[in-house]
């Protein structure tokens, strides 16, 4: 099944070119949209290569970058919808990797089919159904994105199907290629799972899974599970908070059942009506390198705290600065002078929205 979707996938953005095309002819309403976001960023370690590990957003350090530029269009009628998204910047570079290199300038290549009442089908390049934080850093509370987020899938190519409720309930079911993988590299489906469930008006739970071999063809299968599990509540008109839990199993030469843990909370608070504060606390223990693979002994354990001040200059444009402590029980961050097992990054961005 996974062999035929990569065979189709030239033909899903041709056809999703064709369906927005079509309407556009039909004088039917398309929606479109653009963001873009520049960053200068400084890190304490000064990688030589100004390559940042365990981020990639921003993957440049001590330099200014566009991250992201993205252009969209789509289209939604009672019975069909599309999506296309273009996309490039830094981000792209570091995220559309090997066999995906060539397709990193497609942010989005979507058609999607209405089964019945708030039951749609849609198959293509979708964004990713793990996590609670956007690949647009402008909508998520932090300004850089979280361990977890960065070291799981950004989008992923397959075929959805979902079930959107009026009280806010979605539950959905994703067929795909494997791990943030648009081309098959092993023949073997990936099925991951979706569930963001409204507990009270102001409190969301969000719970979704993966699980997929992710040995190339050739190689001993080696089977991921991965949970995410979000608690998501706001607190007042002015104030909201995340709590983020991850877990990941998969066989590695370490041990057959190495696991991955993952633990993190977000806070937002509005400190005037253009003015926002956000606060960070997350840890990561990965001995294996089932995610984060460092090469050495000890593996990954690492500790990471920020603080972001967001200014929204407009509706469309927002300037936000993060500063951002992390330590590790080891030397894994890169530096100019000798590895070693802290950071300290400065970050500023200016990100528009249309």
């Amino acid at each position: 099944m996974m062999k035929t979707l990569t065979m189709k996938t030239l033909k899903i953005l041709t056809v999703t070119v064709s369906l927005l095309c079509a309407c556009s002819a039909s004088r039917a309403q398309i929606v479109f949209d653009a963001y873009a976001d520049v960053w200068a960023s400084y890190s304490q370690t000064k990688p030589e290569n100004t390559e940042r590990r365990w981020s990639t957003q921003p993957w440049r350090t001590n330099t200014l970058s566009v991250n992201l530029l993205t252009v969209g269009a789509q289209y939604r009628d009672s019975t069909m919808r599309g999506r296309l998204a273009l996309q490039e910047g830094t981000f792209t570079q570091v995220n559309y990797v090997n066999a995906d290199a060539a397709w990193r300038m497609i942010g989005e290549a979507s058609i999607g089919v209405a089964l019945g009442n708030d039951i749609w089908v849609d198959a293509g390049i979708i964004p990713s159904h793990i996590g609670y934080e956007s690949a647009r850093p402008a909508a998520n509370i932090t300004l850089t994105r979280s361990l977890i987020a960065d070291y799981t899938p950004y989008y992923e190519m397959g075929v959805k199907l979902g079930y959107t409720g009026e009280s806010g309930l979605h539950v959905a079911v994703i067929v795909m290629q494997g791990w943030q993988q648009i081309v098959d590299v092993n023949d073997d489906p990936a099925i991951g799972t979706a569930l963001s469930l409204p507990l009270t008006s102001d409190v969301t739970l969000m719970w979704n899974t993966y699980v997929g071999n992710e040995a190339p063809r050739g190689q001993t299968t080696a089977i991921r599970a991965h949970s995410n599990m979000t608690l998501a509540a706001s607190l007042s008109k002015a104030a909201r908070v995340a709590l983020l839990f991850d877990a990941t199993v998969q066989p590695t030469a370490a041990s057959d059942n190495s696991t991955m843990l993952y633990g993190g909370i977000q806070v937002q608070q509005n400190l005037a009506d253009n003015l926002t504060l956000g606060l960070r606390g997350e840890y990561a223990y990965d001995p294996d390198g089932v995610l984060f693979a460092t090469g050495r002994a000890i593996g990954f354990k690492t500790a990471s705290g920020s603080v972001n001040v967001d200014y929204r200059l407009s509706t469309a444009v927002g300037w936000r600065t993060e500063v951002r402590y992390l330590h590790s029980n080891d030397s894994v961050f890169p530096s100019r002078y000798g590895d070693r097992s802290s950071d300290v990054m400065l970050n500023t961005c200016l990100a528009v929205t249309l």
